[in-house]
């Protein structure tokens, strides 16, 4: 590994070696993520993998994924790595003229299967992918659970399998507060909302961006979600259309909200995704109290995503059964 030179750093949030399909595929993708930072300012960032072309990564901010100055997101199709170690250098070239370089090992397993039913309990986990494979932003983990760290554009992590099909899925997230800034509730945020997906695959090409911005198809998504017209907080299920609760849910920060939401297969017809949010120590209500289907392009089978929109939210511990 090349050390850096002089101020221009490249910074990977989950380190210099990273692992990925041990536990289970959990979608097409395999992200890794940083930072390049110079006082001189970024003219350039660049990846090779296993000492093939350069090509060219694209830094942030943008308005979708990539959040804050010189953030990037190395975007590899898991068909195109090698079982076992793989080498991805990442290349940096500041406006000054400085050079960097930095290497990453990945390291993929192919064949597991992600069990189920499972359970993360995250005062065991000492080092993220243990437990969840980061798809966008940076995360933490503390003795409360797992904490977006820097509120924005869809802060994802999967956990489980793609082959998943009908689960259920039970976890307490404690609110911090909204990303506040007018960005969270304009185009293409529309609002600050934070809950989970099921049946998630990955990202899908939209426009040509890199990295990938299509977050549809996917199963569905359930949520707590800042409602625009009514200007408080509703459950919501859906992805491209939404189906809402009638009744507003008060909270504060520090509440923590208990979550549960299941997904069902129909012979005829979309799948049937159920939502129940309540507040944490209280009574589990005894119905759903929203269900949808997904009316556009629904996958049957998918993982698990922790889905924090401009929210600062830390995740609990997660449990998950097959239905």
């Amino acid at each position: 590994m090349t050390a850096p030179m002089h101020d221009l750093t490249i910074d990977l949030w989950y380190g210099d070696h990273q692992r990925f399909g041990h536990l289970g595929q959990t979608q097409r993708w395999v992200n890794v993520l940083g930072q390049v930072n110079s006082p001189d300012g970024i003219h350039a960032l660049a990846y090779r993998l296993n000492g093939g072309r350069r090509i060219p990564l694209s830094m942030g901010p943008t308005a979708f994924r990539l959040l804050g100055d010189g953030d990037f997101n190395v975007e590899l199709d898991a068909d195109d790595l090698l079982e076992g170690e793989n080498r991805i250098e990442l290349l940096a070239v500041d406006l000054a003229g400085k050079e960097a370089a930095r290497d990453v090992t990945v390291v993929l397993e192919r064949g597991k299967r992600w069990a189920i039913p499972c359970e993360v309990n995250w005062s065991d986990v000492s080092i993220a992918q243990d437990a969840v494979q980061v798809v966008d932003g940076l995360w933490q983990l503390n003795g409360e659970g797992f904490r977006v760290v820097e509120p924005g554009y869809d802060r994802l992590a999967a956990i489980g399998d793609m082959a998943w099909q009908d689960y259920e899925v039970t976890l307490p997230i404690t609110f911090h507060g909204f990303d506040e800034r007018p960005v969270a509730r304009t185009w293409p945020s529309t609002g600050q909302a934070f809950g989970m997906a099921l049946r998630w695959q990955g990202h899908h090409d939209w426009n040509d961006m890199y990295p990938r911005r299509g977050y549809a198809p996917v199963g569905s998504i359930g949520m707590i979600r800042w409602n625009q017209e009514t200007g408080d907080c509703r459950r919501a299920i859906g992805c491209t259309s939404l189906v809402q609760d009638d009744k507003a849910i008060a909270f504060e920060p520090g509440d923590t909200l208990a979550f549960k939401m299941a997904v069902r297969s129909n012979e005829n017809g979309p799948a049937t995704y159920s939502l129940k949010v309540w507040h944490d120590g209280e009574e589990e209500p005894g119905s759903w109290q929203v269900e949808g289907g997904n009316e556009g392009e629904e996958l049957n089978t998918g993982s698990m995503l922790l889905f924090a929109h401009h929210s600062d939210v830390t995740y609990g511990d997660v449990k998950v059964r097959e239905i």
